[in-house]
Order: structure tokens, then sequence, then C-alpha cells
């Protein structure tokens, strides 16, 4: 299988959010009645493909690890789109540092299906400081 790496701006950031804090595994069950929306949910593929279930999340930056159901995440985050078809995520490993971190998504069977790559911020520019004009100087005579 061919593995993908590319920069995906969505992914990194809820990568980025999600290392913030472990989520509750806690969840409160819908309402009776109440119409739960999987539509915007990772729980299907795109094509139709159930998804396992869940997603380890490895931060090894903070030195944390949490898991979540496919259903609390957005499809872009669950599945992986390799080679023409959707591979359900299961683990997902942030390495590196605070200011660069690596997010690799792994398929079920420990395949690495894709990577993104933050890149540093940009280092801030200081304001440039205003030059002061002056006067022109009279001559004489005028």
């Amino acid at each position: 299988m061919r593995h993908a790496m590319r920069l995906v701006l969505p992914g990194l950031l809820w990568a980025a959010a999600s290392c913030a804090a472990p989520p509750s595994t806690e969840r409160p069950a819908p309402a009776a009645g109440q119409a739960t929306d999987e539509t915007m949910s990772g729980a299907h593929s795109p094509a139709g493909d159930a998804h396992p279930g869940t997603i380890e999340n490895i931060d090894e930056i903070g030195d944390r690890t949490w898991t979540r159901s496919a259903v609390e995440v957005p499809p872009t985050i669950a599945w992986a789109e390799v080679d023409g078809r959707y591979v359900p995520v299961v683990r997902i490993v942030s390495t590196g540092t605070a200011d660069r971190r690596r997010i690799t998504r792994y398929g079920p069977d420990g395949q690495m299906l894709d990577t993104t790559i933050q890149a540093p911020r940009p280092p801030t520019r200081p304001a440039p400081t205003p030059t002061p004009k002056t006067a022109p100087k009279p001559t004489p005579g005028d």
C-alpha cells in the first residue's frame, strides 16, 4: 500500500486542539426521541463503510493517551483516503515539539495512512518605526 504524506490543515487543527486536554469519556445519552446527527460524524466513511468504533490518540509530546469514539469526530479525522478507497483511522500519534508537531494516522492493521507536519509559526516582525518628517528650511530671500 502506498503511504500518503500530505499537509492537511483541518486535521492538524483538530489534532492540535485535541492535544490540549483529553476529552471526558462520559457523554450524556440523547434524550428520548432526540435525533442524533451522524451525518457529520466519522461513524461511516463517505462510501458508507462502518468504522471499527474508536480512535486511540497518543500525544508523545504531552505524554498522554485517550480514546474517542468515531461518532465524536468528523469523517476527515476518522477516515483516510488511500489509493482511492477509505481506510478507517484507529490510532493518531503526535510527536515532535509543542511548536512543531508531526501527526501520523494509522489504520486497523497498523499501516501508516498519512502524516501531517505542523509548520512553525513565522517570526513576528517588529512594527516599523515612523520616520519623522522635517519641515523644509526657509531659504534667505523668501
